[in-house]
């Protein structure tokens, strides 16, 4: 009896997670179960991959030197072996902070000390018409994002 058993899916990283700057150094990093084959970084509204990369030690890295505005955006990877099925990581998202711009003011209501199962409305302002990304400390991922308009 043969057993095969699929190898996990690749995933993808920031290398800092989060609170990245205009003009910081991130690095995208791709890690998957095999030691060889190549890895695609792709980017959500670009038809073709961004960069290629063979794998070394169960990774591929994609730096980026200096982050524009161009390189926010959600990105993931693809692996590739020979023979093998192509497999794609989860997106993850690239959000960067513009340090020209003043802090944001956040409020809640009714108050910052809630009893679980209350509801809570959490109010995010500032000066410009810029998206806020609001974030739970401990977690890389976005809770949720409001765009203006």
């Amino acid at each position: 009896l043969l057993s095969l058993t699929p190898e996990p899916r690749p995933s993808l990283s920031l290398s800092p997670s989060h609170d990245v700057a205009l003009r910081d150094r991130v690095t995208l990093q791709c890690h998957v179960a095999g030691h060889n084959g190549r890895v695609t970084l792709h980017k959500e509204g670009v038809s073709h991959p961004l960069w290629y990369r063979d794998v070394v030690r169960g990774a591929a890295e994609f730096p980026i030197p200096a982050a524009r505005r161009e390189d926010a955006g959600r990105y993931w990877c693809r692996y590739e072996t020979k023979g093998g099925r192509p497999e794609e990581s989860e997106r993850v998202e690239l959000v960067l902070r513009d340090p020209t711009y003043p802090r944001p003011h956040i409020s809640l209501s009714p108050g910052a000390v809630v009893t679980r199962g209350t509801g809570l409305s959490i109010r995010c302002w500032g000066l410009h018409r810029a998206t806020f990304v609001l974030h739970r400390e401990g977690s890389a991922a976005p809770v949720r994002r409001q765009t203006p308009g």
